[in-house]
């Protein structure tokens, strides 16, 4: 969004509870006055060399 002019901090977000397991969330933005959309965010394991 940033690169499209629409800068987000985190006033602008609106997350239901803590992000606490694997999978995919919904995420709320308010991107001004009447202006709101929501967007998909997954929350993955991450790989590092030890566990490959």
């Amino acid at each position: 969004l940033r690169t499209e002019q629409f800068p987000i901090d985190s006033d602008n977000v609106k997350i239901e509870g803590p992000l606490k397991e694997l999978g995919l969330y919904t995420i709320k933005l308010n991107l001004g006055q009447d202006v709101t959309t929501e967007i998909k965010l997954w929350v993955v394991p991450t790989h590092t060399e030890e566990s490959a």
